[in-house]
């Protein structure tokens, strides 16, 4: 079985690769998709230490966009396993994104800072280390700095979407990341599709040709796992998936959810040959 949907420390994720594929050997995984938010930083890593824990590693990366419906923004996650990380369109693409987030936390920093707050973007930049930041580390020095009791008070207050320390992401447009993923021989899949709140948006994504929906996702409940198998089945050019979503160990009682939601080996070898299929039309 595989994960196809992993989180480490260079993104939003607790674990390190190398912490995540050791995990994924106890629990007797095959091998993991490492899925970070706009970054390859540790593929690497995850390559090496999975050849090494006996892991077949799926290179992959979640990208985040935009939708608009009646005046209101939905948020769209889209994962694209097998890319060639070698491309340059891709790679400066990444790059593009993970400047746009630095400066994204600047601007955040400096609302934050007319509004009176004690804050500096060096003392968010210190709380990531590697790969990517974001507003959780905003929210992190927040809480030590006792202006909010948690996070979630730090969103809702301050940094969650309509607040007025929200600053838009800079973000593909989902078309655009659907013909990247593709131009580098990838496949292209819409990650935990319930996050969206509105089904009408998988017609678009198919319009654009997105190559399937990860169906189970510890974000699903069983009527929504129903409801996407359905979608696939009347779709059958999709491919179904399953992916955790692990970002490490929860807070609330320490469970691990890798690899409790995993891909079997056909869905493996659907994404393979589609991958195939798209480097063949390149």
């Amino acid at each position: 079985m595989y994960d196809l949907h992993v989180h480490s420390y260079y993104s939003d994720g607790k674990l390190s690769p190398r912490r995540i594929a050791e995990e994924a050997k106890a629990l007797g995984l095959h091998g993991l998709a490492l899925s970070d938010h706009d970054t390859i930083e540790g593929l690497e890593q995850m390559d090496h230490y999975g050849k090494k824990c006996g892991l077949d590693i799926i290179p992959a990366v979640e990208f985040g966009t935009t939708w608009e419906t009646d005046g209101n923004m939905v948020e769209i996650h889209i994962l694209g396993y097998l890319m060639d990380t070698n491309d340059a369109e891709l790679q400066n693409t990444l790059n593009a994104l993970t400047k746009a987030r630095r400066e994204r936390i600047i601007t955040v920093v400096d609302i934050l800072r007319d509004f009176g707050l004690d804050i500096s973007a060096e003392e968010v930049f210190a709380k990531k280390k590697r790969g990517i930041v974001g507003r959780g580390h905003v929210s992190q020095v927040l809480v030590e700095k006792q202006y909010v009791q948690n996070a979630g008070e730090a969103f809702d207050r301050f940094l969650g979407a309509g607040k007025f320390a929200y600053v838009p992401k800079t973000v593909l447009q989902y078309d655009e990341i659907i013909r990247l993923i593709h131009k580098t021989g990838g496949v292209a899949i819409c990650a935990h599709p319930k996050t969206m709140k509105n089904d009408a948006i998988l017609e678009d994504l198919r319009r654009a040709d997105i190559d399937g929906i990860e169906v189970i996702n510890a974000k699903h409940q069983i009527r929504d796992v129903h409801r996407y198998l359905s979608y696939v089945l009347e779709h059958k050019e999709l491919i179904a998936t399953a992916g955790s979503d692990c970002h490490g160990r929860t807070r609330k009682n320490g469970a691990l959810y890798l690899g409790r939601y995993a891909s079997n080996h056909k869905t493996i070898q659907a994404l393979r040959e589609r991958a195939a299929e798209r480097r063949s039309q390149q």
